[in-house]
């Protein structure tokens, strides 16, 4: 290489230097640029105004995030913890935070979504509800904290129902009554003098305990007043059928004995209400067969009849339904062919069949199949499906029943 071409190549790796060296300058003061960008939420949070740095100036950015960086986060002392794994001071922490996540609506949602306060000790849950219910200034905060509390599997749900009686918010206390309704027996919705005379009545007792003494009120008074109290109660319009703890203390009270002879009534609507009102109580298959079958040749009381029958075992209600399908009214077909239609069987396919060939009217016909044999079969009502349809169809599906029926399904 002769003199000038050696010029030449040291001006060009000087050239080339000088080049990578501004663009290495370039790079820094973006990369500071950045770093200012992020900080400064975090700075401003702290009541500093960051300066933003200049090119190639690196200072401004590495404290912000060296500030950052230093933040400490808050450690959750529950942390991932199972039920099992907490002490005490960490249950009742997890209870209180299911309640301002879950009732109260606030903070986030997660221990909300992985406990549930039935994971918990009912006292251990009555007792942190304790803790904030003098402060629940908010009705709806309330009625939320109230709605978690009865619970009628808690030891706490006529302490909770008690709550709910002395709310001063109207809502709240209808809540409660509703609740306590299917329990107590009686309406307390506008008789606050009565619902405050049985909450002394029951203090002290178990939900259990104040469920058989209130079925045997109702008893007394269904004695003592007839059909007056069927007409005129209102807790006999409100449900038909309470939980079976009561149903069960209204067996052992003596309801059906006292509800009988109102069933035998002349009058019809005496005795439907009668009827109706009887879904109550648990029924035994001697007072059904004895007290309610023989309703089902009346008319006028076929259906509420069969309604009941629906709490027999066994096949004999089958067996004593079917001939109300030949009835000239709709009420009592419809009602017997919705009977057999849940339970259909070996012999109530043909008598449907039979009676949907003689059906009087196109009402019953419809009747018979829809609410018959399209709902014993699960197959969809058509209303091409007539007797002879059904007759196919069953020589086709009958050995599926009949085998049922010597298998004693």
């Amino acid at each position: 290489m002769n003199r000038a071409q050696t010029i030449v190549h040291a001006v060009l790796m000087l050239t080339g230097l000088a080049g990578l060296a501004g663009l290495l300058a370039s790079w820094r003061g973006i990369r500071a640029e950045l770093a200012s960008v992020r900080a400064e939420p975090a700075v401003r949070a702290a009541g500093v105004v960051a300066a933003r740095p200049t090119a190639g100036d690196t200072s401004a950015g590495t404290a912000a995030n060296a500030a950052i960086a230093e933040e400490p986060e808050e450690e959750d002392p529950l942390g991932d913890l199972g039920i099992e794994e907490m002490t005490d001071a960490q249950k009742r922490e997890a209870v209180l935070r299911i309640f301002r996540e879950g009732a109260l609506n606030k903070g986030d949602t997660v221990h909300f979504q992985r406990w549930s306060l039935d994971d918990f000790d009912p006292d251990l849950v009555w007792s942190v509800a304790m803790e904030l219910w003098p402060g629940l200034t908010d009705p709806t905060d309330r009625e939320n904290v109230l709605s978690e509390l009865l619970d009628e599997d808690s030891p706490h749900f006529l302490e909770a129902v008690e709550l709910g009686r002395t709310d001063t918010e109207a809502s709240i206390r209808k809540r409660a009554a509703w609740d306590i309704l299917p329990y107590a027996l009686q309406s307390f919705e506008g008789d606050p003098e009565g619902w405050r005379l049985w909450s002394e009545r029951m203090k002290g007792l178990s939900l259990e305990e104040a469920c058989a003494r209130s079925a045997e009120d109702l008893v007394g008074r269904l004695r003592a007043q007839g059909q007056a109290l069927l007409d005129r109660d209102p807790i006999f319009d409100v449900f038909l059928r309470p939980p079976e703890e009561t149903r069960e203390a209204l067996a052992r009270a003596g309801y059906l004995e006292a509800l009988s002879p109102l069933i035998r009534a002349e009058d019809a609507d005496a005795a439907n209400a009668a009827l109706y009102s009887a879904k109550m109580c648990l029924m035994d298959d001697e007072w059904l067969r004895t007290v309610v079958a023989p309703l089902l040749a009346r008319p006028e009381c076929c259906s509420a009849a069969t309604y009941l029958l629906d709490e027999a075992e066994g096949d004999w209600a089958i067996d004593a339904v079917m001939p109300c399908l030949r009835k000239a009214d709709f009420d009592s077909v419809s009602a017997a062919a919705a009977f057999l239609g849940s339970h259909p069987s070996s012999t109530s396919f043909p008598a449907m069949i039979e009676a949907l060939r003689n059906a009087t009217n196109e009402s019953n016909a419809w009747a018979i199949g829809h609410n018959g044999l399209a709902k014993a079969a699960g197959i969809p009502f058509h209303r091409k499906h007539d007797a002879a349809w059904w007759s196919a169809w069953w020589e086709e599906n009958r050995s599926k029943y009949e085998k049922k029926a010597e298998e004693g399904e």
